[in-house]
């Protein structure tokens, strides 16, 4: 027996089981569907925008190598928030205050777990009167102040790179203006803080920044995550209902039976329910690059329930019985349902291989989805329809149009037939015809660009004009992480404080390990920020033993001895 024939025997046989048993297969699908929506509740949304797509890389396992073992001059380990301050000129007095006012109502509330505020409001009060060390304090210094003691302080603070490192690039010592300026609160936090902690101390932090005069801002990775989970939900509260209503319209044109139209509308939900109560079972989260996997989910799963609805309208109208019309018409799909069903998985699943966690975590959903769509619309479905047909007839519930849908006579019909047709009086113009907007789209494909960078991910700046129109309770909510993400690349200059941390592993008693760690600053890449004669700004090992060969004469002279190069 060839692979062909095994494949259509089993069929054959599982569909029998379909037909003869039809009330134990919609019994165990119900149930297994109570089973999945009790995961449907443990589904976790991840709003790491770029984080979850380094997950295992070695350069990512590299930098939490670097965070856990080394402490001190390489990074602090507080949580930190961001108070990012705009206008025309965010030094003059009214806006100095202001932003006191803000850092001071923060340093009261200990919810908030303020541990200090560096920016240049602070500075300024501090430089006009050392002993202001409260914000409330550094605020009535500054409303004490006169425009001129302000204007000399900032000057004082001009050639200070903990002042000049806050305020925008425009920043002018001789007027005393900066268009934008950036405070940055500490938060003493416990070991055992956690991310969504610090995103509820933010967003309380952003809610008394909007509530100051003046365009003040908070901004950081937890206000980055809510937004970024707001946005997972408002797209699918704008995506999903469009899709149900066209989905509605299709499976109202196609089946034109209101029993029919809830039996496709059930194994749709169905469909939904399994797919996420497997992700809330299995723990993976779902996340923007899933948005797309319910809308493929129902597309599939509607051209199916039409299939077989319609099939086995097909058979019923030649006066054939339900059972041997569900027979011949599942025979005949199932085997189509196992061709689609196999190719989707392998095409989608192909991405589990990926070590890029989220594109992985995709291939796996649209992958599991697929064969649970396969399963109640190829099993679930047609037992369905058999017993809602037995009970209709059982109590005279009368059938509203079980004409089949797209007949050779019907206009639906003859418009499906015009390309078979075109393809027959002119095929070779149709296969031209093909060639040439499939090279014009290949053509057209390899020009598009492709590029990974993190405001890729961000919600958008600007909403398209359509939303406008969307109502009320669909509308999303508004975003300010990207405008305040491209304020600080306009304004700052971001790029002075980059740096590459190289992680060496292995033996420092060797002659060669010291060389290793000077190599990369004997001749640095032209793009990289370098210092005086021409070498990189390298801190290491070998820079504390310069540091403390120059301290200690003794010392020195060991090193002298010891390194030949």
């Amino acid at each position: 027996m060839t692979t062909g024939e095994r494949i259509e025997a089993a069929t054959e046989a599982l569909n029998e089981v379909i037909i003869s048993r039809s009330k134990t297969v919609v019994v165990a699908f119900l149930v297994m569907t109570v089973v999945f929506a009790g995961g449907f509740g443990l589904v976790s949304t991840d709003t790491d925008s770029t984080d979850s797509f380094t997950n295992d890389l070695p350069e990512q396992d590299a930098l939490d190598a670097v965070n856990e073992e080394f402490e001190g001059p390489f990074e602090a380990s507080d949580e930190s928030t961001q108070l990012v301050h705009s206008g025309n000129n965010v030094l003059t007095k009214t806006e100095l205050v202001r932003s006191l006012a803000v850092i001071e109502r923060v340093e009261q509330r200990d919810d908030l777990r303020m541990a200090s505020a560096n920016g240049p409001a602070p500075l300024i009060a501090q430089t006009i009167d050392p002993t202001a060390t409260t914000a409330a304090e550094q605020r009535r210094v500054i409303e004490s102040a006169t425009s001129t003691e302000i204007r000399r302080a900032i000057r004082e603070r001009s050639d200070d790179p903990r002042f000049t490192g806050v305020v925008s690039e425009d920043f002018n010592p001789t007027a005393a203006s900066a268009s934008a300026s950036i405070t940055t609160i500490t938060h003493d936090v416990p070991s055992e803080f956690s991310d969504d902690d610090l995103t509820e101390i933010q967003l309380s932090i952003e809610t008394i920044a909007n509530e100051e005069s003046g365009d003040i801002r908070a901004f950081g990775s937890g206000i980055v995550d809510a937004e970024t989970g707001t946005v997972i939900g408002d797209s699918m509260t704008l995506v999903m209902p469009v899709v149900v209503v066209l989905l509605l319209v299709f499976l109202i044109v196609a089946y034109r039976d209101p029993i029919d139209l809830a039996l496709g509308l059930l194994a749709l939900l169905m469909t939904v329910v399994w797919t996420f109560g497997f992700l809330g079972y299995s723990g993976i989260p779902f996340n923007q690059q899933m948005i797309s996997v319910p809308v493929l989910l129902l597309a599939v799963g509607v051209d199916f329930g039409i299939h077989i609805i319609n099939r086995y309208r097909e058979e019923t109208v030649q006066g054939f019985e339900p059972l041997e019309a569900m027979r011949t018409a599942n025979n005949q799909l199932m085997i189509a349902f196992v061709i689609v069903t196999v190719t989707t998985v392998f095409g989608f699943g192909a991405n589990i291989a990926s070590d890029l966690g989220p594109i992985r975590n995709m291939g796996i959903a649209s992958s599991v989805g697929i064969i649970f769509t396969f399963l109640i619309f190829g099993l679930f479905l047609p037992a369905a329809k058999l017993e809602v047909d037995e009970l209709r007839e059982r109590f005279g519930v009368p059938e509203f149009n079980s004409e089949p849908i797209a007949s050779e006579e019907s206009t639906l019909g003859r418009l499906l037939a015009m390309p078979a047709k075109a393809s027959q009086h002119a095929p070779l113009v149709f296969v031209v015809v093909i060639l040439v907007a499939g090279a014009a789209a290949a053509s057209y494909g390899a020009g598009v660009d492709t590029s990974f960078e993190e405001k890729d991910f961000l919600p958008p700046e600007e909403q398209p004009a359509y939303i406008e129109y969307v109502p009320g309770p669909l509308a999303p909510g508004e975003y300010t992480v990207t405008e305040t993400y491209n304020l600080l690349e306009d304004k700052f200059a971001t790029n002075q404080d980059q740096s590459v941390k190289i992680y060496v592993q292995g033996s420092f008693e060797e002659d060669h390990a010291l060389e290793a760690l000077a190599s990369p600053n004997d001749d640095p890449p032209s793009n990289l920020a370098v210092g005086d004669g021409g070498e990189a700004d390298a801190r290491s090992i070998i820079t504390v033993i310069q540091a403390y060969a120059q301290q200690d004469p003794e010392f020195a002279a060991l090193v002298e001895r010891n390194d030949r190069n």
